[in-house]
């Protein structure tokens, strides 16, 4: 019996989750929900009354929304891919999670999806807006990175920032950023994250 089961979709929040499922080796049931269905399928909002991917179901039958709690579930359940408690690392942790979960996701749902939250005629000026901020915030992860954003070593937040950048990439938003380039192009190589696209592509071929 598999312990987990992910609402989701590719090229989303999900994705985040899957990675870490598969760095933990946990066995997980995947069922995709589009975004109309998220929104509509009153059995999924009874327990998600947000609309909105990822959410878990444990083997308990709880349900757990929000991709930040879930990676901060995941983490402690595992003890892995997390800094130790009262470390500077772990303190970067807990910022970065912070701030790419409640700054840089957001911004880019207002690049990719203005109209979820303004009329059309304001559509361009919300996104040239949250334009200058997303450079804002490339330029302070650009200058606060080392070789991982926590350190010498990969952590979950290096998954959840890899997640973002990779919406943004397709569009150019990480030209000029050396060392988010450099890192982009490592964690395209990550051995789990290449893994799970081969999974999400084998899915989709279904």
């Amino acid at each position: 019996m598999s312990q987990y089961t992910l609402y989701g979709r590719s090229e989303t929040g999900s994705d985040v989750v899957e990675y870490l499922f598969h760095e933990f080796n946990i066995d997980y049931n995947f069922i995709h929900v589009d975004e109309i269905n998220v929104k509509t399928n009153q059995e999924i909002l009874r327990h998600n009354p947000l609309g909105r991917v990822p959410m878990i179901k444990l083997s308990n039958g709880q349900y757990m929304i929000e991709s930040m709690n879930i990676v901060y579930h995941l983490v402690d359940k595992a003890g892995q891919l997390v800094p130790k408690s009262n470390s500077i690392e772990r303190d970067k942790f807990n910022q970065f999670m912070s701030f790419l979960s409640s700054s840089v996701y957001p911004i880019i749902l207002l690049i990719y999806h203005p109209d979820h939250y303004t009329s059309k005629n304001s559509e361009s000026d919300l996104i040239r807006k949250a334009e200058e901020i997303i450079n804002t915030y490339l330029k302070f992860i650009d200058t606060s990175m080392n070789k991982y954003l926590c350190g010498n070593y990969i952590t979950a937040a290096d998954y959840y920032l890899y997640m973002l950048l990779t919406w943004l990439d397709e569009d150019g938003y990480l030209s000029g950023y050396e060392k988010i380039n450099s890192f982009f192009n490592k964690m395209s190589k990550n051995q789990t994250i290449l893994a799970v696209k081969r999974i999400q592509s084998e899915r989709e071929k279904k």
